[in-house]
């Protein structure tokens, strides 16, 4: 390159005057630097991939982003069509079917007798509090449910719909994604209070002698993957990292593995984390290591956001909803039904 192709854009000030909505602000985002010209960015690439005929977009969930007050973002982008699949911790779902039947969070502090709470039954996430002795009340629901399913295996997939739906769960995550025909995927199911409850299920069918469902997160991983088969693109948007990230990027090597075929990696990608990649985890690794294992397609369109997700999130969706929502609301889901036949046994 020349010298004059490095100064060629020159940056712009954020003229606060001019901005009206949060999608003007992350718009003029794109002539500022750091972090927020790549949450513009993160902005563009979903406004891409909402604009590609017959592309899949998963959104990969972890951290406590439902005990931080994200629940309703989530819920906003399914039922705005900007989200298709949803991958995520089963915490975050656990806490969202406690809020989604009635139960509350509360604001604490981090600077606290956690002696004290733990008498008390409370429950602390950084700042925010929980009522153990609910949580221990919503354990007994999903084993109740759990001992009501025929007994024989279930995908995650095939529980958390049932559970959306059985469920008075009309405003949570997992009951706006059984009512709009979203598959929300756990792959870390067991490590939760929906594991609990399970456990909980478990332990009484066994001591009773009677037959009982069971859960198979290998049937997971060949729904996911027969999603993936049948459209053409795909998008990883990826709150936070974790789990959820490296599962929903692991579709391609899996694809590859089952088939023995080359399988299809993300077009798009999207990631807001405070992971840095130095550490050597998944959570905070490029997209561009990511491209080293085929996870993404060449000339993949990515956005990695280095901020933290309560803030980077909620301005995210909310720019995507006010640019693209109109688009967002024309998408087919038509590439899912063809995937939801191949789960039917």
């Amino acid at each position: 390159m020349k010298r004059e192709d490095y100064l060629r854009h020159p940056t712009r000030p954020l003229e606060l005057s001019q901005v009206k909505t949060v999608a003007d602000l992350v718009e003029a985002f794109g002539g500022t630097s750091f972090q927020s010209r790549m949450l513009h960015r993160a902005m563009r690439v979903w406004g891409e991939a909402l604009a590609e005929p017959d592309c899949c977009i998963f959104l990969g969930l972890s951290g406590a982003m439902v005990p931080a007050g994200m629940r309703k973002v989530v819920v906003d982008l399914v039922r705005a069509r900007c989200v298709d699949v949803l991958v995520s911790t089963g915490a975050n779902l656990y806490h969202d079917l406690y809020e989604g039947t009635g139960g509350l969070h509360y604001l604490g502090h981090p600077q606290v007798d956690d002696e004290e709470l733990a008498r008390h039954d409370i429950d602390r996430v950084y700042d925010t509090y929980a009522d153990d002795k609910a949580f221990q009340k919503m354990d007994a629901v999903i084993a109740d449910l759990a001992a009501s399913l025929e007994p024989r295996p279930f995908s995650t997939r095939e529980f958390l719909r049932e559970a959306g739906l059985k469920l008075k769960t009309a405003e949570c995550i997992v009951g706006v994604c059984a009512a709009e025909g979203v598959p929300v995927f756990c792959p870390t199911f067991h490590d939760s209070g929906w594991g609990i409850g399970w456990a909980r299920m478990y332990h009484q069918a066994e001591r009773a002698g009677r037959p009982h469902a069971t859960l198979d997160l290998i049937r997971d991983n060949l729904e996911i993957a027969r999603l993936r088969m049948a459209v053409k693109e795909s998008a990883g948007i990826y709150i936070g990292g974790g789990v959820p990230k490296n599962y929903t990027q692991q579709i391609e090597p899996m694809i590859e593995v089952m088939t023995d075929q080359k399988g299809p990696g993300h077009r798009y990608a999207i990631q807001i984390t405070t992971d840095a990649p130095h550490w050597g985890g998944l959570s905070g690794c490029t997209f561009e290591e990511a491209k080293s294992w085929d996870k993404l397609v060449d000339g993949f369109h990515g956005a990695q956001v280095f901020l933290e997700a309560s803030v980077g999130f909620p301005l995210l969706a909310k720019a995507v909803l006010e640019r693209f929502g109109e688009k967002a609301a024309a998408r087919q889901r038509g590439f899912l039904e063809g995937a939801h036949a191949g789960w039917k046994r």
